[in-house]
């Protein structure tokens, strides 16, 4: 997440509206706007792969954020692809994030 805030701090907040262009934003009620995105470092390409049921994020309270296990995809020699996300819990459903980080093992 952007601004290396923790999840924690959109609990309990109402999103307005939100998007996904590479990263997720989200549009607060306060019209803060929150950027989304994983970070990885030198040696690591980190993305967000894919959004599943992003519509129950829209004008709705963020109750819980659920972390997804990281779990080893590929693995050879020289590279390395590993899955990792977010579960939002909102009043309206839930918005499941699944991210990808690909690394030279080290």
């Amino acid at each position: 997440m952007s601004n290396e805030k923790s999840f924690e701090y959109l609990i309990g907040k109402k999103i307005h509206s939100s998007y996904y262009d590479g990263s997720i934003y989200l549009k607060t009620s306060e019209s803060e706007i929150v950027e989304l995105r994983p970070y990885g470092d030198c040696c690591a390409n980190c993305y967000i792969n894919g959004v599943n049921f992003p519509e129950v994020l829209n004008d709705a309270t963020i109750l819980e954020v659920e972390d997804l296990e990281l779990n080893t995809l590929d693995n050879d020699s020289c590279n390395v692809t590993e899955t990792w996300g977010h579960r939002i819990h909102t009043n309206k459903g839930i918005c499941t994030i699944d991210m990808r980080v690909e690394h030279n093992g080290y």
